[in-house]
């Protein structure tokens, strides 16, 4: 039990940003521990530790792509800025997995910037796009700007 424990609390380290519905920033919701997690942090047994501007930027970008995975595009459009209006309500299908791979990011002030190469799969076809993603704070954290992910030509940012 407290192998489990222990287990669930690193999967639970968020970083100072606020998270979004309740949860913690770094678990999406259709992980495997979210409703452990989200149950544990309201009995106070575990909660996020601060972690550096680098690691919340790309967690900003990774959730956007974990969003999709879940089929939520609410998840995702928490760590988005920009989006159209109806993006969160959008007929965009449900990815099977994404990676993001050779992760360049720089932080400057109010700003950020993370170059990858994201390969998606999708009903076994599979996507892969390089680009450059601008980040600004926003509410509650830093958020993904929605035209420069758009800019990767992916059918998911149109």
């Amino acid at each position: 039990m407290r192998w489990l424990l222990a287990g669930l609390a690193v999967l639970g380290l968020a970083g100072a940003q606020q998270a979004p519905r309740g949860g913690f920033v770094d678990v999406p919701p259709c992980h495997w521990a979210a409703e452990a997690v989200r149950a544990l942090a309201a009995k106070e047994l575990v909660q996020g530790s601060p972690a550096g501007s680098r690691e919340l930027v790309e967690n900003a970008l990774r959730q956007v792509f974990e969003g999709l995975k879940c089929g939520d595009l609410g998840w995702s459009l928490e760590f988005l800025e920009g989006a159209p209006p109806g993006f969160a309500t959008g007929a965009v299908g449900k990815i099977d997995g994404f990676e993001l791979r050779g992760l360049q990011t720089r932080v400057s002030g109010g700003e950020a910037t993370v170059s990858f190469q994201v390969v998606i799969s999708e009903g076994g076809s599979v996507y892969t796009s390089r680009g450059t993603a601008r980040l600004v704070p926003g509410p509650g954290g830093w958020r993904v700007v929605y035209s420069s992910l758009a800019a990767l030509g992916l059918p998911y940012f149109r």
